[in-house]
């Protein structure tokens, strides 16, 4: 192949300048357009900036590739994560809003690129094409290579490093970063004895809950019934909104007649935090390192929620909801606080029910059908009870049922959704009355998870007032209902408030939840997930820096709008209640003739088996917050401190083996690592990273390895193929759980 021989300056060849004008554009625009949903102008100067000099430092690597068309490729691949991740930052910021926050790595599954899809197909095909333009001419760009000048690299490279030090905070590359190692880093519990003092006084929190081992309910004579039903993304000014008014009808007349207080602030900003706050009365904070409650970790076991008091009082309790009860533990969270029956899409499907085209989960329609056939199932139980269901529709990008009247003239899919949920509910509460479901001993108790997203669609739609007002309703339909003792609360308050609707009585406490039905020392201010809520303002959003120390801090906290400090102090409080009433975390017990067990069966269809002490943790394996099967291939990892207590349980598929985190997380310095590699069927081949291959494991055959990683390098310390039972001698436990230097001693005896 004849190459021309490069050019010695830039008139020589105008391609060049163009190409990485171009890449410069290509890189900036998506970013820019996202950042302009809620940045301002100075904001988007520095991104320009930053891409500036990220362009720059390509154009340096390719300069130094010169005519070698292997070197290319790494200016090639590093623009092309780039552009991915900054056409994924616009994605992320007009779906929901927000780009990489904690609830982009909740999500991040299948399902999520599969509903991605058909959302955004226009924007996967733009990606594809960008980059499929872009790597053509980098293939081609060797043609057009100009020889520096002596001085221009290192005025290129200086001009790029400032541009880009200036500029990198606002990048999408370096928020995904960040946002990474925020996801990765464990919350801190601690708090000074003084200030605990302090805040045992706070009006804000009850820091003396009665454990649920120590609940004592009793129901009313004779005892009253409740419905509740969670509407997805049902903020009060989302319903009630004066651009369109004929969308929800029935629920603003429903709010009009049955509105029980004027509003409750949310809590969460999506459905397991609205769940989980409400039902347990308090802002329930998730151990990310662990994927927490998809890993059936701090499920705050302990803990008296609504479920659990009512179970206590004797009632019968089911839970429907359309999507994947899997996800984020939404489901087991149910069962171990009280509910009896818990549905997900799955059981739908087992029971012959699918979800509909262009839509996920089982729609409204038939979980309203079925809603009858459990409340008749719940009645003939013989015991009061408690049905709690969650919809579908309005999650965006919102879902439409043929069912259903469209709005308008039917052109915008959100607004057809939300007017559709609001039919589905209407007819449903007709049918409730219509068929005496609501007498006298039944409440129906109607409220939102959490407000609609605050994505640039939902703010085309509705306006940055609606979007931004985070209230929900609270609706209450039943005879001789009580009379509230204040007009607003927050979500965590519906817990205790149903107990008071329902006559249920008990010594149970919720950390922050109050009844409305009661006066109570608590002041008019309210910790939400957004912003604190001070006589009905907001005074600013809740810390996540638990960490800072509050020395200079005196007298009782709640008193007056909570500092920063006090904000992060309140946190670290709320994660030590949940971690005390949570069931503590399998750890090794080297006094245990097998402190820990594994197997990997040869026969594919049979999962493997892992034990810790007497914790069985083969069925707690998660990826992206949901659990796997145990024969899929892969490879499965259980991490744990140096004191022995468990970390984390992973699954990672071997399409993915290859991330450079992956590796980095399990050759990390003084963590203990039982990995356990489950190859595909013979009849599938796989090539392993080498870094797999150093510790010991090999492409086609199963097996296990137990490994700590001692100065940045793996050492491994036992192999075991698959087929066979393995356990950890106690006497090489001991060196494991032991300071660093100990493991060291023992790895070098091996």
């Amino acid at each position: 192949m004849n190459v021309p021989k490069p050019a010695t300056g830039a008139r020589a060849a105008p391609g060049w300048w163009i190409f990485w004008a171009a890449v410069w554009l290509c890189l900036l625009l998506p970013a820019d357009r996202g950042l302009a949903f809620f940045g301002g102008a100075e904001q988007r100067m520095l991104q320009a900036l930053g891409t500036l000099g990220l362009a720059g430092l390509l154009m340096l690597l390719a300069w130094r590739a010169g005519r070698r068309w292997r070197l290319w490729l790494l200016p090639a691949l590093l623009f092309t994560v780039a552009f991915f991740v900054r056409m994924l930052y616009f994605g992320l910021i007009d779906f929901s809003g927000n780009a990489f926050t904690d609830e982009f790595f909740i999500h991040l599954s299948a399902e999520s690129v599969r509903v991605a899809w058909q959302q955004y197909s226009w924007l996967f095909l733009l990606l594809f094409a960008g980059l499929g333009l872009v790597i053509a001419a980098f293939v081609l760009l060797p043609r057009w290579m100009i020889r520096p000048q002596r001085m221009a690299v290192p005025v290129v490279l200086l001009l790029s490093l400032v541009a880009l030090a200036v500029g990198v905070r606002v990048t999408p590359e370096w928020q995904l970063a960040a946002a990474t190692m925020r996801w990765f880093t464990p919350l801190s519990s601690d708090i000074p004895p003084a200030r605990l003092s302090q805040w045992q006084k706070s009006p804000l929190i009850d820091l003396r809950l009665t454990p649920k081992s120590a609940l004592v309910a009793r129901s009313a004579q004779p005892p009253r019934n409740l419905i509740l039903l969670y509407i997805e993304s049902g903020g009060l000014a989302f319903i009630e909104n004066d651009r369109h008014p004929d969308l929800m009808p029935n629920l603003k007349r429903m709010i009009a007649d049955h509105g029980w207080i004027d509003h409750l602030h949310a809590s969460g900003y999506i459905t397991i935090e609205g769940l989980v706050n409400s039902q347990c009365g308090s802002l329930l904070p998730f151990d990310k390192d662990s994927e927490s409650m998809a890993g059936s970790d701090g499920l705050v076991e302990d803990m008296p929620c609504l479920g659990d008091v009512l179970h206590a009082a004797g009632y019968q309790q089911s839970y429907l909801g359309g999507a994947d009860k899997s996800f984020a533990g939404k489901g087991r969270f149910m069962q171990v606080h009280g509910y009896d029956k818990v549905m997900g899409i799955r059981d739908w499907m087992a029971m012959k029910l699918y979800q509909r085209k262009g839509t996920w989960g089982l729609s409204d329609v038939d979980l309203f059908e079925q809603s009858f056939k459990e409340l008749a199932a719940l009645r003939d139980s013989g015991k009061p009870f408690n049905l709690t269901m969650l919809t579908i529709g309005t999650h965006v990008p919102g879902f439409f049922y043929e069912e259903c009247e469209p709005y308008g003239d039917g052109s915008e899919r959100f607004l057809n959704a939300a007017h559709c949920s609001d039919q589905l509910i209407g007819q449903w509460v007709d049918r409730l009355q219509s068929e005496g479901w609501l007498d006298d001993d039944t409440v129906l108790a109607i409220t939102g998870d959490h407000q609609v997203f605050p994505s640039p669609e939902m703010r085309r739609l509705f306006g940055d007032a609606v979007v931004d007002d985070k209230r929900l309703p609270f609706i209450v339909i039943g005879k001789n209902l009580p009379v509230p003792a204040v007009a607003h609360g927050a979500s965590y308050d519906i817990a205790p408030t149903l107990l008071g609707l329902l006559g249920v009585t008990g010594n149970q406490q919720f950390a922050l939840g109050r009844s409305l039905l009661k006066s109570s020392s608590r002041p008019d201010y309210f910790v939400t997930r957004y912003v604190n809520i001070w006589h009905e303002q907001g005074v600013g959003p809740m810390s996540n820096d638990v960490q800072r120390p509050c020395e200079a801090n005196v007298g009782v906290p709640g008193l007056s709008v909570l500092s920063p400090c006090e904000r992060g102090e309140l946190q670290a409080l709320l994660l030590g209640q949940a971690r005390t009433l949570s069931v503590p975390r399998p750890r090794l017990d080297c006094s245990q003739p097998d402190p820990l067990m594994a197997s990997i069966p040869l026969d594919p269809e049979q999962p493997l088996s892992v034990w810790v002490g007497s914790s069985e943790e083969s069925s707690r394996f998660t990826r992206q917050s949901r659990r796997v099967e145990t024969t899929r291939p892969g490879l499965y990892d259980i991490g744990f401190r140096g004191d022995g207590e468990l970390t984390q349980r992973r699954y990672t598929p071997v399409s993915l083996l290859g991330e450079a985190g992956l590796q980095a997380e399990l050759t990390a310095t003084a963590s203990t690592r039982l990995v356990l590699w489950r190859a595909p069927t013979a009849d599938k081949t796989v090539s392993l990273p080498d870094w797999l291959h150093a510790l010991g494991v090999s492409d086609a055959s199963s097996g296990v390895l137990l490994h700590r990683g001692v100065d940045d390098s793996p050492l491994p310390l036992q192999r075991f193929p698959a087929g066979q039972p393995w356990a950890l001698d106690p006497a090489l436990c001991a060196g494991l759980v032991a300071e660093p230097e100990d493991a060291r001693a023992i790895g070098s005896g091996q």
